[in-house]
């Protein structure tokens, strides 16, 4: 697949949304003129005048982008602590969606779940029982939970808050061109 096939998944992926196009009727419009023409959606994006689904999808584009070097900044900074989720969410876009419940397939999730559930956010509890469990068994959960305590007490950040979903008046704020 090439970058022409993947930018058309992508656009057609907006264009196919009832609720995007329902907001912003010049997606809707895109689509319709692909059609018309037979032509790929990122011909018509770029041959029709439709000046908000332009608008729209750059701020979608410079939106991804933002995302992306969170993500990267987030890798960067944990060379020293090895905590790159954390280090991403805590500067993630106010935007950014979460699950409505914690994803505890990620282990550092999991770990954090743990010991907010069964001991009442104590770190130092949850790594005694990792001991008691098997310390060679567990090495790997007990290095993670320390390493996420540093991060929470350098940071002074709780953990669990970046894990909690945000709403914020700019994610339904229409977008388009801006008036005078």
């Amino acid at each position: 697949m090439n970058t022409s096939q993947l930018l058309e998944s992508m656009l057609r992926g907006l264009v196919d949304d009832d609720e995007a196009c329902a907001c912003y009727p010049d997606l809707g419009a895109l689509a319709r003129a692909a059609e018309a023409a037979g032509a790929p959606i990122q011909w018509a994006l770029l041959s029709e005048e439709l000046p908000q689904a332009r608008e729209l999808v750059l701020h979608v584009a410079g939106a991804l982008l933002d995302l992306l070097e969170t993500i990267e900044r987030g890798r960067a900074a944990a060379q020293t602590d090895g905590c790159p989720l954390w280090h991403a969410l805590a500067e993630a876009p106010e935007w950014l969606q979460r699950p409505t419940q914690p994803d505890d397939r990620h282990d550092d999730i999991a770990l954090l779940l743990e010991r907010d559930e069964t001991y009442g956010g104590d770190w130092q509890a949850l790594i005694e029982s990792l001991h008691r469990a098997g310390s060679d068994t567990w090495q790997w959960a007990i290095a993670r939970c320390r390493a996420m305590q540093r991060f929470e007490r350098e940071q002074r950040l709780p953990l669990r808050t970046l894990l909690s979903p945000r709403t914020d008046a700019r994610l339904t704020a229409p977008i388009g061109p801006k008036k005078p």
